[in-house]
Order: C-alpha cells, then sequence, then structure tokens
C-alpha cells in the first residue's frame, strides 16, 4: 500500500470488518487493525446510516455480528440505522427435508408474485402465510451455503415452472451444450486441448472411438504437438496404430475444422457462437435443456460485449466468478451461495439451510468467525424481507441427518422472529395435476 500511494497522506480506504468473508483468498480482517497501527493519525469515519435494509433486518444482523471476536470494538461506535420501515420479524420456516424446504420457499415465492398452482404432485401442500403479490421474481434471491443445496431448489423450480438463474460459473460453463461448444471455439481459435478435441467429437459426426483418440492423444503427447499441430499433421501423415477408418474420420473433422474456421473469422464472438451452435448438433443439445437454453443466452449476452476478441472472451470466461455470472437484468428468481451474493442486494431474501453444519459450516478449514460475517452479509443482502429456512432432516453423502436450526439464528431476539413449523399434506388422487403457475 505504501508502494502504490503517493508521498504525503493522500490515501483513501473504504472497507466494511463485518463483511471480510474471504479468507481462502488471503483477507484476513485483522488487516483493517494494521491500517490504524500503520496510519495513525488517519481519519475514521464510521457509516451509520444505511439506506437499503429495513431496521429489522439491520437489528437481526446486529445481534448476529456483535458476537464477532476477531477485532476490537473501536470499529462500532454505534449501531447502523436505518429510516425504513416494514415488516416487524424475519420469518423462519422449518420444514421436514430438503425438497419439502425447496417447496416451501416456492409456494411462498409464488405468493409473493401473485401465483397460484405450485406443482404439488410429488410433495403435497404446504400451509403457509398469504402475501400481497406485488413482487417479481427478479426482485426475489435465495443463498445457500454449498453449491450442492441449489441443486434441490433448482429441480424444484423446473418442476414448478418457476423462472430462475443460478449465478454460479460452473454450471454455466459445464451445461450440456455449452461445454462442447466453448470447447469448440477454444479448438478454432488454437487454445483448445486434446480434452476439448475429445468432448467435442462426441458431439459431431464423426465416428472416432475413444481407442483411437487415446491412440491420437498419446501421438501428440509423444511429439509435443499442441492440439492444432497434431491436427494439421495428421491430415498429412498416417497416426501410428490407428486404423485406416479412424484416420479417415480424423482428417474429416480436421478438414471441416479448418473450413469452419475461415467461415467465422469476420464474425463477432456473439455470432461465432450462434454459428458453431446452428451448424452443429450442439443446437438441438441446448434445446432439450431448458438451464441449457438460460445458459446459452448468457454466453451470448457476456460476447456481446467482445465484438471479434475472440482471445478476450475466452479469458474473461476463464476468469469470471460466481457473481459475474449473475445477471441484474433477468427476469427470474436467483439461486447463489453466499460468497457470491456479496456485494448484491434483493428485495426478498431467502436463506436457505441455516442449520448447524451449515451455519456455521463445519469443516476442519473453516473459521467460526467468518462464518458469522458470511451469515451477517447474507442477511443484510435483503431489502424488505428475509427468510430463514431449516429443515429437521437432511440427506448427505447419501444418508439421511438429523438437524437443528443454526447457534446464529438463535442469537437473534425472539421478537423479531417468526418461527413457522410447516407441514406437508399429502395431496388426494384427484389433486395429483400439475396446475399452470397463474
Amino acid at each position: 500500500m505504501r508502494l502504490l500511494s503517493p508521498p504525503g497522506n493522500d490515501l483513501f480506504v473504504i472497507g466494511d470488518p463485518e463483511q471480510s468473508i474471504y479468507g481462502f483468498r488471503g483477507s484476513n480482517v485483522q488487516y483493517f487493525q494494521n491500517f490504524i497501527d500503520d496510519y495513525p493519525d488517519a481519519a475514521v469515519i464510521h457509516l451509520k446510516q444505511n439506506y437499503r435494509s429495513t431496521q429489522t433486518i439491520l437489528d437481526a444482523s446486529f445481534q448476529v455480528i456483535q458476537g464477532h471476536s476477531s477485532y476490537g470494538t473501536s470499529y462500532r461506535e454505534s449501531r447502523v440505522f436505518s429510516k425504513i420501515n416494514g415488516t416487524r420479524q424475519i420469518t423462519i420456516m422449518e420444514t421436514a427435508s430438503e425438497k419439502a424446504e425447496a417447496v416451501a420457499v416456492g409456494r411462498t415465492i409464488e405468493s409473493l408474485v401473485g401465483g397460484t398452482g405450485f406443482h404439488s404432485v410429488d410433495f403435497g401442500n404446504i400451509d403457509s402465510t398469504e402475501q400481497d403479490g406485488h413482487r417479481s421474481f427478479s426482485d426475489v434471491a435465495i443463498f445457500y451455503r454449498t453449491g450442492a443445496q441449489g441443486e434441490v431448489f433448482a429441480e424444484i423450480f423446473d418442476k414448478a415452472g418457476i423462472p430462475y438463474q443460478m449465478a454460479s460459473k460452473e454450471k454455466l460453463i459445464l451445461m450440456d451444450g455449452i461445454k462442447e461448444l466453448l470447447s469448440l471455439i477454444k479448438l478454432l481459435e488454437g487454445f483448445g486441448s486434446y480434452m476439448d478435441l475429445e468432448l467435442i467429437l462426441k458431439a459431431l459426426p464423426y465416428t472416432i472411438g475413444k481407442k483411437a483418440i487415446d491412440i491420437f492423444k498419446l501421438w501428440g503427447y509423444k511429439n509435443r504437438f499442441r492440439i492444432k499441430d497434431a491436427l494439421w499433421h495428421a491430415k498429412r501423415i498416417p497416426v501410428p496404430e490407428m486404423s485406416k477408418k479412424s484416420q479417415q474420420q480424423l482428417y474429416e473433422f480436421a478438414t471441416w475444422l479448418d473450413g469452419t474456421e475461415g467461415s467465422v473469422a469476420s464474425m463477432t464472438v456473439e455470432n461465432r457462437l450462434r454459428f458453431l451452435a446452428e451448424n452443429t448438433k450442439i443446437r438441438s443439445t441446448i434445446d432439450e435443456n431448458r438451464s441449457s437454453e438460460s445458459a446459452y443466452n448468457r454466453i451470448l449476452s457476456i460476447a456481446s460485449a467482445f465484438g471479434n476478441r475472440t482471445e478476450d472472451f475466452l479469458v474473461a470466461i476463464a476468469l469470471q466468478t460466481d457473481t459475474d455470472v449473475y445477471d441484474s437484468k433477468s427476469e427470474k428468481v436467483s439461486l447463489m451461495t453466499i460468497h457470491a451474493a456479496k456485494g448484491l442486494e434483493f428485495p426478498v431474501v431467502f436463506i436457505a439451510g441455516c442449520e448447524d453444519g451449515y451455519i456455521p459450516y463445519h469443516h476442519e478449514d473453516s473459521d467460526p468467525e467468518e462464518e458469522r460475517r458470511l451469515f451477517y452479509v447474507a442477511m443484510t443482502r435483503a431489502m424488505d424481507q428475509l427468510y430463514f429456512t431449516y429443515t429437521r432432516k437432511r440427506r448427505i453423502h447419501g444418508r439421511q441427518v438429523p438437524r437443528s436450526i443454526s447457534p446464529f439464528v438463535k442469537e437473534i431476539e425472539e421478537q423479531l422472529r417468526d418461527h413457522q413449523a410447516l407441514q406437508v399434506k399429502k395431496p388426494r388422487p384427484d389433486e395429483r395435476k400439475q396446475l399452470k403457475l397463474f
């Protein structure tokens, strides 16, 4: 910092020690105290008014974070306040299982947006409080501690027809059709790998078996060929031990790749992606999965900012975080980890899995104080309405495990908590049908 800052006292630093949640990336809440020690004459200005959240949310989050012991109380001269009135309690939803949890959240969302027909074939009806129905899907976010928790919500929302986006870089680039599309454009740009080749051959009409691919890869490795060089040589000389049929198929693929490279040369990145998808089986793969279709549109949206700079696009995709994948303009419910939620805000927030073991997360490398700060960050993303959900039992690593409510939630005074134990009602035979959302 001393090397980067100009001579004299012209240095301005802004930060919140209560939101230091990236210890696994090298952050440390102690840096705030170190700054005060290194610059004892620095003026410290505490921002006391919050312009996002209701006072109820601020009071509850303060009760959680005041248990923080990693730094001195000098950082907190007074409680943060807002002049925003709202609901007087945070809703706590207790459910029987992770699927019941997702159904309960889904039904509440439908009530918030004015929907009336949540899919209840497998899980029955769940008692829920009626809301005023003035929200839009994009007003709502669901946070969770681990990515695996989001899969259950995605499954239930797919069945219910609730539109959602999952702010997960991994989910974006590993969707069926998307991973093949990105591998193909990498091969065309000369950045591909033998793994990209193996992946893309499965999506194209070339009958090159795994044994032949392994022979080609080993030959390429032995000769220290990059994939593009290996394909260039394979068009001109036989690959030892590869059958003539496979050799011919490889030749046809390499020829097709060269021709396609010429066809897309003058296109923008976005149009290259469209061309590659439309002129291969990749597009049909994408069309088979609604999540893949959503991911495809998101990839195209990202690509549109890069003109014809394909290399820059690929670098950006590689360096993206989960937060970068989030699309603020999408009219969908947002699903994301708490880490990805930092810096965002939503009128309605559900924090799922508020159970001891998830919040705080039990792991040999986890820091209890950072877990507390993480929960605080999740709570303070909410503007108007905040829900905590947890289950009595949850399937973890293939077995049902009893769960209990998070100790952090217990630290919030009772008058701020509205605890609802939701019951699943098995549907009657004549109810076993899916209704439209609206």
